[in-house]
């Protein structure tokens, strides 16, 4: 989802330039206007504009135990993580071949990518020839079943530092990219039955 300050704009200047729209602009109960387009490439899209600070309760929602709600102007998200790799081509590969990620965009000039997970987390790998992975960053990913995506991952030549196992932070595995960076997985069922 794309937060933009005009959806009905910007959906027409999208198909304008070539974007097929899924859903015409719509106004939601909870306060925002959103439209969903497929651009040329066949990516989907949402995009959405806040026009109303409406409570859940107004709306038929119901607000969770301990949150407290915020409002649009008010809400921080992780949107991107950077890495400096020493090969470009070779990280982007390992990193959509291994974990699946999908290419959003690339750079040639700049040496730079950008590949996108299932949480719409976008990591920008560029390159810098000297790079080594630093200790001080992990990136974890949560995948659906750590035991099976061990063995997909051993069976394609990654080398794993600690197989599924108990470990100081969880239920999971661990292994580096070709960078160096430590890299953990685990899924939320092993993690609450062999975490704790």
């Amino acid at each position: 989802m794309v937060r933009v300050e005009d959806v009905d704009q910007h959906c027409e200047l999208a198909r304008r330039n070539g974007a097929k729209i899924l859903r015409e602009p719509e106004t939601y109960p909870f306060g925002e206007r959103q439209y969903t387009a497929q651009d040329p490439g066949r990516h989907r899209w949402t995009f959405t504009q806040t026009v109303g600070d409406v409570a859940p309760e107004d709306w038929g929602g119901k607000v969770g135990f301990g949150i407290q709600l915020r409002s649009a102007a008010d809400i921080v998200m992780l949107d991107h993580l950077a890495l400096p790799v020493a090969q470009m081509d070779r990280s982007r590969d390992w990193y959509m071949r291994h974990l699946h990620l999908e290419l959003e965009f690339e750079i040639p000039q700049h040496k730079t990518v950008a590949l996108k997970d299932d949480g719409n987390l976008t990591l920008f790998l560029y390159e810098r020839p000297n790079a080594q992975g630093s200790t001080s960053c992990t990136l974890t990913f949560q995948v659906h079943d750590v035991e099976a995506r061990y063995r997909e991952l051993s069976a394609n030549g990654v080398t794993f530092e600690k197989s599924p196992q108990k470990l100081a932070w969880g239920y999971g595995a661990e292994f580096r990219d070709p960078d160096g960076y430590l890299i953990y997985i685990w899924d939320e069922k092993s993690m609450r039955e062999k975490g704790t």
